[in-house]
């Protein structure tokens, strides 16, 4: 292969990498942006999934998905500039995914809330593949990743105990959240399973 064909093959690469990877909306000035460290994943690696939004962001708010789990809690950077006399805000979460089923996977964007507005960006394509795992593996894997990621689906459930008190948490929007406490005969079952 010639060098021109060579650098030829390479911006197609390039230019299909961009347009896979990377997604751009404008809405009322808000600039939001998200980027994957790559197009195609093995069903065992995580995604490294960038968002970014140049607004002041009041809260952000996920959905679930039924192809991946969110397996950390973000690295967050924000930054505020002034020019121009105006201020501009940067504002970037990285997150890993965990990719609990093979295939053609959209991953939607966030829900950024600015000055109460709703905004989102375009979403991105990636696609996982399977390592020959059976059903069963790619069961335990889901499994496993249940167990290890530090974010849970809405609405599981854990209880936590010590001697006679115990009380029951739900995953909610915010985290683990306090459901209701544990009655006496519901920890003497829990203390039997152990």
């Amino acid at each position: 292969m010639t060098l021109k064909e060579t650098l030829k093959q390479l911006f197609k690469l390039l230019a299909l990498y961009f347009f896979f990877c990377y997604s751009v909306f404008t809405s009322l000035g808000q600039n939001i942006s998200i980027a994957t460290d790559k197009n195609e994943y093995w069903i065992d690696e995580t995604i490294e999934i960038t968002f970014e939004i140049n607004a002041r962001v009041d809260s952000i708010e996920f959905t679930d998905s039924e192809y991946f789990t969110i397996a950390n809690t973000p690295v967050i950077s924000n930054s505020t500039s002034f020019k121009n006399g105006n201020i501009e805000y940067s504002n970037k979460w990285v997150y890993r995914l965990r990719p609990i089923k093979p295939g053609e996977v959209l991953i939607n964007s966030p829900v950024f809330h600015v000055k109460g507005q709703a905004f989102e960006g375009k979403p991105v394509s990636v696609k996982v593949i399977n390592r020959q795992l059976t059903e069963e593996e790619l069961e335990q894997k889901r499994f496993d990743s249940f167990v290890k990621d530090n974010f849970k689906p809405m609405g599981t459930y854990r209880y936590t105990f010590k001697g006679e008190f115990g009380y029951l948490e739900r995953y909610g929007k915010w985290g683990w959240e306090f459901h209701r406490k544990l009655t006496t005969e519901e920890i003497e079952i829990i203390k039997k399973i152990q």
